[in-house]
């Protein structure tokens, strides 16, 4: 690849090879490089004006540009481009002479018979005593390959839209070439790569593997509570050998967690490879299994990345109270058992409805800092609350635990929230 160098390579070898066909056409013409401008139209001597109007991205290399970083920003490798150089080539001289018409034709033939710039014609320009020390340190001719150059066919509409660029610049015999596939990259040494001990080759299936559903029951969505079962639905997950990846980390997936197409997997220490997790949200993908016993975990094919939350459960709750700063208030402190226990920087809020009969308020209490982490035992400290029976939760980072609801249908309060109550009398 070459160095930032090889665009002037292309217009200084462009600028050779017309200025050799322009010689033959018309006695002392020459070749210019820039914009058109009005004098050269009032001059009336004989030019081909060589200009580069526009440079795109080459349409067929966009996606051989590999990331030049790894994750921790260290170089991979050399930033590379390739590109596609648009000229416009503009011809003057004496239009009774036909000397315009002369220099295109001659141009025209020149470019058409060695299509594409030769990597003699690269080094005879770099070389020329005028470029010498401008282009002493580019490299194209050094890739050993012809570049590609063809001709466009912009319409009268472009031609207009171009032309109206050149500001008060009248228009000339003109025509437009584009060079294909200018590859350039930086020059810094990204270091030698990291060696392979033992090169290896795996195959696996392309089977579909996604998961479609995940939450407390099967098909619906939403958090589940820590002791309860985490349900997953979706195409190729059920299979025997998946395993499971949750937050990054590989763990083995249970074969009693099967159930036909879908899987249950008891959230308890056991799925998380003996560690409790913190309560909150999570990431869940179903890893397939590998054809190849010998295959790294890393390099197993897995399904969509999903999200679940893990709900805190209160195991149990008290009172301490005493009374508050008015008649029927109380003050106290509330203590509540939850699992899993609170991580450091975790924050936690014991959420208070009233429920007894008549009663009104609501109370949302922050923690007391525990003395250690994990806390399995939290504090909340309140005052001046109305003396009364409260429905408690705990919302820990956003998730708050699930209220007990009645389950007898033989009972007035099946199906309503019957608890956990908290006596603050």
């Amino acid at each position: 690849m070459s160095n930032f160098r090889a665009l002037a390579v292309v217009t200084a070898t462009l600028e050779h090879v017309l200025q050799d066909a322009a010689n033959q056409a018309v006695g002392q013409a020459d070749v210019r490089v820039g914009a058109p401008t009005a004098k050269l139209a009032e001059d009336g001597s004989p030019l081909i004006n060589l200009f580069l109007f526009r440079v795109l991205p080459n349409t067929q290399h966009r996606n051989d540009h590999f990331p030049s970083r790894d994750g921790g920003g260290n170089q991979r490798t050399r930033a590379r481009i390739h590109l596609d150089l648009h000229y416009v080539l503009s011809f003057y001289g004496d239009a009774a002479k036909f000397e315009p018409e002369r220099l295109y034709g001659a141009a025209a033939l020149a470019l058409e018979h060695a299509p594409g710039l030769s990597v003699a014609a690269m080094e005879a320009a770099s070389a020329d005593a005028a470029n010498q020390t401008i282009l002493a340190a580019a490299d194209l001719a050094a890739e050993g390959r012809a570049i590609g150059l063809e001709p466009e066919q912009p319409s009268l509409e472009d031609w207009s839209k171009l032309w109206s660029v050149f500001f008060q610049v009248p228009y000339a015999l003109s025509a437009t070439y584009v060079v294909r596939n200018v590859a350039i990259e930086t020059q810094d040494d990204p270091g030698p790569p990291t060696p392979v001990a033992t090169p290896e080759i795996f195959a696996a299936p392309m089977g579909p593997l996604q998961i479609r559903s995940i939450g407390p029951s099967e098909g619906q969505t939403g958090p589940a509570p820590w002791g309860g079962t985490l349900h997953l639905t979706g195409t190729g997950i059920a299979r025997f050998g998946n395993s499971l990846r949750i937050d990054g980390q590989p763990l083995t997936l249970d074969e009693d967690a099967i159930s036909g197409d879908a899987l249950a997997l008891p959230l308890d220490a056991a799925l998380f490879g003996g560690v409790v997790p913190r309560a909150g949200a999570h990431q869940l993908e179903v890893v397939a299994a590998p054809v190849d016993p010998a295959m790294p975990e890393r390099l197993r094919r897995g399904s969509n990345v999903v999200a679940f939350a893990i709900l805190p459960v209160m195991t149990q709750v008290a009172a301490a109270t005493g009374p508050g700063s008015a008649a029927g208030l109380r003050s106290g402190t509330v203590t509540v058992d939850i699992d899993p226990p609170l991580r450091a920087g975790q924050s936690a809020t014991l959420l208070l409805n009233a429920f007894g009969p008549g009663q009104l308020g609501n109370a949302a209490i922050e923690v007391v800092a525990p003395a250690a982490f994990p806390a399995s035992q939290l504090d909340f400290a309140f005052t001046d609350l109305v003396a009364g029976d409260y429905l408690a939760r705990v919302d820990v980072d956003g998730f708050a635990s699930q209220p007990e609801v009645g389950i007898d249908p033989q009972q007035p309060n099946f199906g309503r929230i019957i608890g956990p109550l908290v006596d603050l009398s």
